[in-house]
């Protein structure tokens, strides 16, 4: 088994890929001259760069963004859990499953689902905040883009989810 450094290594390398795409590298510079470095909040950075990064990771996959605005990203994989539905009423409220439109989904894929909606709207939030995820409410869905309130100061945010092999991906802003 891999230790947790070679898994976080796949997230950093995710965050410089989609930093030297972005419009906030110089061009030309290659990969292995950018340094993640991680601010006072735990939020993850280019060094050198103003640009707003977050990063996940999860067995063997990693996932790195970019933006000049607050963004979250999270990445989980469907597996099956022995506490499933403890781990489904830790998320979300059963209202929440149903606004989600997850009724068809078996229970270890909402899991996954509803839990990187909320992972990537937290870490857009600061990855420093203790917030459970009830404090963020699925108000609805339209296709793939969650919608959702923090309840402490009724703030919305986006999460688009994506589905990639057994996992899924959200990237999550607040909404302007």
């Amino acid at each position: 088994m891999k230790d947790v450094s070679h898994y976080r290594s796949l997230g950093r390398r995710a965050l410089k890929a989609a930093f030297q795409a972005s419009p906030f590298s110089t061009r030309g510079r290659k990969q292995d001259s950018f340094r993640v470095a991680y601010r006072s909040t735990g939020e993850p950075a280019v060094a050198g760069s103003e640009c707003r990064a977050s990063i996940a990771h999860t067995r063997g996959w990693g996932v790195g963004a970019v933006s000049s605005h607050s963004i979250g990203v999270d990445i989980e994989r469907v597996r099956a859990r022995a506490y499933e539905k403890d781990l489904i009423r830790y998320i979300t409220y059963p209202k929440e499953q149903t606004r989600a439109k997850l009724a068809g989904e078996s229970r270890a894929r909402a899991i996954a689902i509803l839990w990187v909606v909320k992972e990537s709207v937290r870490k857009c939030l600061g990855v420093k905040r203790a917030i459970s995820p009830l404090e963020l409410v699925i108000e609805r869905r339209v296709g793939e883009v969650f919608f959702v309130k923090w309840r402490q100061d009724d703030s919305w945010y986006e999460a688009h989810v994506r589905k990639q092999e057994d996992m899924y991906i959200a990237v999550a802003c607040a909404q302007s």
